[in-house]
């Protein structure tokens, strides 16, 4: 089985532009199979572990670089086929309400590293970098691994700027060095429940339905219409006719992560982030969304972040 894997895996040597790049479609499947291979071998191996220890199974020596060679031919075939995308983590320095948030330690290292930890790992991106206005971000972003080619501009680095005029402007400047993409993820720095196995979901739901984006969101755990206001003093109804009505009787309503987003580079440039088909919605649970805009944010953050690694 060692054998066969390893066989079908292109060559180290093979030149890029005379490699065939897979349908995403198809790399999917393939790392599929080979992450479930790795899966049920070490299913089968706890389950001769018993074995072992008395002599009758395999030996924890053989065992072990078994292991490792269905490890590193994942790890080769995740870096032969990585598509042709980029990840863009934007983290300017700015920050009102928590000074310094995107460089801040969270749970022991700085909060960024987690956004550019889930996307080395997962394997998709042929680039992942940082746009930044702030060396210090810029210097903790290269230790992590991520690569940060150019500072981000004056123009998309104020409180005005959009995160679909940094996106813009990172296609743009890595256009003028010659390099184009055919995807691309959107993470923000402050978006610690962000996992690799996440992004290959979002990737995967981005590829199987054609999509311009997708988009993480969560339900909202009370229904918005039946939220109130206050008038002249008072509690009133945004929406009377939905006072008496059923939970379960109002149409579900969500709203977004703010954790990142996956596009189609092409779809997002030509309507410039303004999808004209919409967002496929990649849906969340409760326990892994946190908006972190003040300390109480922060502190509520790592609560969940301790209960989502415990699971």
């Amino acid at each position: 089985m060692l054998a066969e894997l390893e066989n079908s895996k292109q060559t180290d040597n093979a030149p890029e532009n005379l490699r065939t790049r897979k349908r995403p479609e198809i790399a999917l499947r393939e790392e599929r199979a080979l992450v479930d291979c790795l899966r049920n071998w070490k299913t089968a191996s706890r389950r001769t572990m018993p074995q072992r220890i008395y002599g009758r199974g395999k030996r924890p020596e053989i065992a072990l670089r078994e292991e490792r060679a269905l490890v590193d031919c994942l790890r080769n075939w995740n870096k032969e086929n990585r598509m042709n995308a980029i990840a863009v983590i934007t983290a300017r320095g700015g920050s009102k309400r928590i000074p310094g948030k995107n460089k801040k330690e969270f749970l022991g290292k700085p909060i960024v590293c987690y956004s550019i930890e889930a996307a080395l790992t997962s394997g998709l991106f042929e680039e992942v970098m940082v746009s930044t206005d702030d060396e210090e971000i810029a210097e903790i972003a290269r230790k992590a691994g991520a690569s940060v080619p150019f500072m981000r501009s004056e123009a998309t680095a104020n409180d005005f700027a959009t995160t679909d005029d940094v996106l813009m402007e990172v296609l743009e400047e890595y256009e003028k060095r010659g390099k184009e993409f055919e995807y691309m993820a959107c993470l923000y720095p402050t978006a610690p429940f962000v996992t690799a196995g996440k992004l290959k979901e979002a990737f995967r739901l981005l590829v199987e339905n054609d999509a311009s984006g997708v988009m993480p969101v969560v339900r909202f755990s009370f229904p918005p219409q039946r939220g109130m206001t206050v008038r002249n003093g008072r509690l009133a109804y945004c929406n009377p006719e939905n006072a008496t009505k059923r939970s379960q009787d109002l149409e579900p309503m969500y709203h977004d992560c703010g954790q990142f987003y996956f596009y189609n580079v092409k779809k997002y440039r030509a309507c410039r982030g303004d999808l004209e088909d919409g967002y496929v919605p990649f849906s969340m649970p409760e326990t892994e969304v946190q908006d972190i805009d003040n300390l109480t944010d922060w502190r509520l953050a790592e609560i969940k972040y301790r209960m989502m690694a415990k699971s």
